[in-house]
């Protein structure tokens, strides 16, 4: 029988869904109270998955219903078919997924109004052509909140239309091309989402990932659905624009490679010129400063490092995939950056260092993220652990191998801790995983570590080749973690899926105790597992003598083994090198 509060819970979620699959803010509240008032740990973790699908988008779309369905018949303790008919009522009323693939969005904007003061909405137009011709009902992603729809054409003729639960449906059979008139409505919350207005600077800029390009135009946030882009923005005199690469001659900016929707955007208002890097790869990186909020040495650092970067990651993996400009703009964030293709944002207020690191890994998502789409948020560590191993391999190649260790280091303990709170996640989550609801560090460090381990398993220059390789035949394509692993298997020679299944899915950072000693030259070496190691797992350990003697070994945690090295020991250092994601001590 389930305890009182799993149905109190299940009531609560019959209430939010009665009207439709979008859910208010107080909805996702009075849902998320009644969780946690759950006792019953099974409970609350079937309660949590439900609370996890809608807490974030505020939307209980088709595709998450039979995750909804499996959790729920968990909380209240009945069969796959067993859900009270009041439960299956509302998850009928599922908000429809996005059915179109966008071939590319032409988006306009009209700011010119700001000249008479700050209206409560800016006129829009998206001219939107799809891949296919459209069926019977064309259904795109639009937040009611944020944009008002005004009409809807297609072959020069308006057509039909309707705006509910989020959704734009459109009624426009064998069409090819939408073209959408509307309004949008800025957000004057500088950590916000959509088109955000910044007041005090006089500033505006787009921040729609993960799923909200919905609010800024009609649209398919799914990762893997790419997309090129015309962006052309009005200003007010003395203000100007910074998107994709370079304004050309028609007045927008073109972004002619497909991107993920979110990875489209624009910045506007009085730049402070913080001064153009160019690097032999051809590529310019221009910087675009948000007043004196950045110390000038900063900016400086900023520039010019994120040129080096994108010099380097074009001859380690293949050349830029967006032109000759990347654009690197400072915005107010509560995001260290932002990965917008050709016009990345870097978050101020951070330090100096940290900075730096976010600007280089925004560039590096040009590569895997931007460059090569992840298939669903399921994938996240495809984009996210191999931009911060790009990230972390520049600077091993710009400031040596100290660095690349400290980052290391750095990653393994904010996964410990992030591991320590609970926040497991499988490198290869569930279509439906919400990147919100999981916006944890996990597959940004476990991933980084999981490439460390690979190169250290295949030796660098044959990883370099394979992430070479990779790039050039998945550029602008929707890959997955079995997608790689089969790559990486037919491009090396070697057997792999082991090594992932053996790492996939972390609950605790693997560590040891050593219980080693050392009696002369005789060491008796002993690591007694704390956590769970994955089977295998070998530990190297340098022995160093006490004249400056060195021997290497390896250890397997659990086995007891003793080695006479030939000199009289004075210490033993473990893993050194950093190629073993897990603790000794």
């Amino acid at each position: 029988m389930p305890s009182v509060s799993a149905r109190a819970f299940q009531i609560a979620f019959e209430r939010t869904l009665t009207k439709g699959g979008r859910l208010s803010a107080g909805d996702v509240k009075a849902l998320a109270g009644a969780a946690a008032r759950i006792k019953d740990a099974s409970e609350a973790r079937a309660a949590a998955e439900v609370l996890a699908l809608v807490k974030h988008d505020r939307l209980l779309d088709r595709d998450e219903v039979e995750p909804a369905r499996k959790a729920l018949c968990r909380l209240l303790g009945v069969s796959p078919r067993g859900l009270p008919p009041s439960v299956e009522r509302v998850l009928k009323n599922a908000v429809p997924v996005p059915n179109v693939r966008v071939q590319q969005y032409d988006l306009s904007f009209d700011f010119s109004e700001r000249a008479r003061g700050e209206p409560e909405s800016f006129p829009a137009r998206a001219v939107i052509t799809l891949e296919d011709a459209a069926g019977p009902r064309s259904i795109l992603e639009a937040d009611p909140e944020r944009l008002v729809i005004d009409e809807v054409r297609a072959a020069g003729k308006s057509v039909p239309f309707t705006m509910g639960d989020g959704r734009l449906t459109v009624t426009a059979p064998g069409a090819r091309r939408l073209d959408i008139r509307y309004r949008v409505r800025p957000t004057d919350d500088t950590s916000g989402y959509g088109l955000v207005r910044d007041r005090h600077a006089g500033r505006m800029w787009t921040l729609t990932w993960p799923y909200n390009t919905g609010a800024l135009f009609p649209s398919t946030s799914r990762p893997h659905d790419g997309a090129t882009a015309r962006v052309t923005v009005k200003v007010t005199r003395g203000e100007h624009v910074v998107s994709a690469g370079k304004q050309q001659a028609d007045g927008a900016f073109h972004l002619d490679r497909q991107v993920p929707a979110y990875a489209i955007s624009f910045y506007t208002g009085r730049f402070v010129d913080g001064g153009t890097s160019q690097r032999s790869n051809g590529v310019d990186v221009r910087l675009h400063g948000l007043g004196s909020k950045v110390p000038e040495a900063t900016r400086r650092e900023l520039r010019t490092t994120v040129a080096k970067a994108v010099e380097f990651f074009s001859s380690w993996l293949g050349e830029y995939p967006f032109g000759d400009r990347l654009n690197v703009v400072e915005i107010e964030s509560e995001y260290g950056g932002m990965e917008h293709a050709g016009a990345v944002a870097v978050g101020v207020g951070q330090a100096r260092a940290d900075t730096v690191e976010a600007g280089v890994h925004e560039a590096a998502h040009h590569w895997f993220g931007d460059g090569v789409r992840i298939a669903h948020w399921g994938e996240l560590w495809m984009s996210e652990g191999f931009t911060n191993y790009a990230t972390f391999r520049f600077f091993r190649h710009h400031q040596g191998e100290g660095k690349f260790h400290a980052l290391l280091d750095a990653a393994k303990e904010t996964l410990r801790e992030q591991l320590g709170k609970h926040h497991t996640q499988p490198l290869r989550g569930p279509s439906t995983s919400d990147p919100q609801a999981g916006l944890t560090w996990v597959p940004y460090m476990h991933g980084v570590w999981m490439l460390r381990m690979l190169e250290v398993k295949l030796g660098t220059a044959k990883l370099d080749g394979l992430l070479r390789a990779w790039f050039q035949h998945k550029r602008h394509q929707a890959v997955d973690t079995d997608d790689f692993i089969r790559f990486a298997e037919a491009s090396t020679g070697e057997r792999l899926r082991p090594f992932f299944a053996a790492w996939d899915h972390l609950q605790a950072m693997p560590s040891v105790r050593d219980k080693s000693k050392i009696e002369g030259s005789t060491v008796t070496f002993k690591l007694a597992p704390r956590t769970p190691v994955p089977a295998g797992v070998g530990i190297p350990v340098t022995v160093r003598g006490r004249r400056g003697e060195i021997a290497q070994l390896t250890i397997v945690p659990g086995e007891e083994r003793t080695v006479d090295v030939g000199f009289p020991v004075r210490k033993l250092e473990w893993d050194p090198e950093r190629t073993v994601m897990c603790d000794v001590g």
